[in-house]
């Protein structure tokens, strides 16, 4: 019992002293976003009253991506390589709001007492990792519902752009719109993998439409059984163009999905390679320290 209560004493000050520090960051260097600002015809005001809330938004770059922050006063912080192109400002404020209708704010909050107490069961911090995840697959598409299907891939290419080196920490309730490479590619892939109509949909969607005209019109005397087959024949056609339809945007979309993931390789690739720069300049700063030292 010892073990257990000293266990939670520690992860707990762990999980408040990185909230605090997280928030002490922010609120040092944050300023009020100009919501009467337009940005390419994206008006950040109008987009907050289309969705009915009053949430601050604040200009930060102490944060790695926008994120979503704070339990009784929360707020939506956007770094300041988004806020000049209009449809990443759009992408970015509607993934915020959809967090906060969804309450991850406060479910962040409580991963992170799940952990205090159970801190040491690794299957329970496998399912704060899972439960993060499936909070911002659970928010993109919802994220897509306001925004229109027809943004998918553009709002996918966001998420693409703001793939940063830093994979978010568990016991931080802020929430985010990057992750770990394997979540950001599950998440493109859900994006443009969306719930399919089959062609055999279509078709029998099709065939029961042609079952009904063929009950109704049963008893019908021939001038009525002419105007039925050409009833059925108009019916062939509408099945052939929805068939059509249905075989075009499933092309449609696998072009989408593999420009996404090319886009998402060359990303990844990107910050790799900033990574191993940063580094190596560490090394650097390193082998010059100890130079200093020696020389002394």
């Amino acid at each position: 019992k010892f073990v257990w209560i000293l266990g939670g004493v520690v992860v707990g000050f762990w999980f408040l002293f990185s909230n605090i520090l997280f928030q002490k960051r922010i609120l040092k260097s944050r300023s009020v976003f100009p919501l009467d600002r337009k940005i390419r015809t994206t008006d950040v005001r109008d987009l907050l009253e289309e969705y009915n809330t009053k949430l601050p938004v604040y200009l930060c770059d102490e944060v790695e991506t926008p994120c979503l922050f704070g339990m009784l006063h929360p707020a939506i912080y956007v770094t300041s390589e988004v806020v000049n192109d209009g449809a990443v400002v759009r992408h970015v404020i509607t993934h915020e709001i959809t967090h906060y209708l969804h309450r991850d704010h406060i479910w962040g909050y409580a991963r992170g007492l799940c952990l205090v107490v159970h801190w040491y069961n690794p299957l329970v911090w496998c399912a704060a990792i899972l439960s993060r995840n499936d909070a911002e697959l659970a928010c993109d598409e919802g994220a897509i519902v306001r925004l229109g299907e027809t943004e998918r891939a553009s709002y996918g290419r966001t998420l693409i752009a703001l793939t940063c080196e830093k994979t978010p920490a568990v016991l931080l309730t802020a929430t985010t719109m990057t992750g770990s490479s394997k979540s950001i590619k599950e998440r493109i892939t859900m994006l443009i993998k969306r719930p399919k109509m089959k062609k055999y949909v279509g078709f029998l969607v099709v065939l029961v439409s042609l079952l009904c005209v063929g009950c109704t019109f049963t008893g019908a005397n021939s001038e009525e059984k002419k105007q039925d087959v050409v009833t059925k024949t108009d019916n062939t056609e509408t099945e052939n163009i929805v068939i059509g339809t249905i075989s075009e945007k499933e092309e449609l979309r696998e072009e989408e999905q593999e420009q996404l993931r090319v886009e998402l390789e060359l990303r990844q690739q990107e910050v790799e390679q900033s990574t191993k720069k940063s580094q190596l300049l560490k090394q650097k700063l390193r082998l010059l320290k100890q130079k200093k030292a020696e020389q002394h």
